[in-house]
């Protein structure tokens, strides 16, 4: 183990107890086997975390982290979920290598894909394809796809990912819309509905 490795793992260490609710407690060291290592890569975005991210979720999950695991909060968040919701790229491409389910849903029915899409992140968008993501999922409360969150977010190259992805854009929600005509009522970017209609949409 290198010393990145062995630093970052005496602050886990250290910080066992989420670094304590005094500096003086946080500074205890505390056993192994007493570490909850999923919990942790769970709570790695929390606002107090001073160290690298990604060092740091890497020797979790070297240390038996699930990545798989779901938050215990009512919104149902893997650790997935969480890297994309924060901007978290490198970590996600780490999390995708060590096996994170691509098309884990959160009580919502929001997938990675979903989540990317809609926070408009074209450098993700690739990999989680790669891995398999699912480009036709639907939530649960309204069945918007991946390419109805990208026209929401106006991002003409996730919605050209999503498209040469085989995403369908005659795909409707519970509503009836289509990304065609979310995207004609939205007001978004006219470069996207060029884009739609080019790929073979016509309502």
């Amino acid at each position: 183990m290198n010393r990145i490795c062995i630093a970052v793992l005496m602050t886990v260490m250290i910080c066992a107890s989420g670094c304590g609710p005094s500096e003086q407690e946080a500074k205890k060291p505390v056993a192994r086997e007493a570490i909850d290592f999923t919990d942790k890569l769970l709570s790695v975005w929390d606002k107090r975390f001073k160290v690298s991210r990604a060092a740091y979720v890497r020797v979790l999950i070297r240390e038996g982290a699930d990545v798989n695991a779901k938050n215990k909060d009512n919104e149902g968040m893997t650790s997935l979920l969480l890297a994309i919701a924060n901007y978290g790229t490198p970590i996600v491409t780490l999390l995708i290598e060590e096996g994170a389910d691509v098309n884990a849903k959160n009580v919502y029915g929001m997938t990675p894909l979903m989540f990317a899409a809609y926070k408009s992140i074209p450098e993700i968008i690739t990999p989680l394809i790669e891995a398999g993501a699912d480009v036709h999922a639907k939530n649960q409360y309204d069945d918007n796809t991946p390419l109805h969150y990208a026209v929401g977010s106006s991002s003409p190259v996730v919605v050209t990912l999503l498209i040469e992805a085989g995403a369908d854009v005659h795909a409707k929600n519970k509503e009836g819309w289509t990304p065609l005509l979310l995207a004609t009522i939205g007001y978004t970017n006219p470069e996207i509905i060029k884009i739609i209609e080019a790929a073979g949409a016509n309502e």
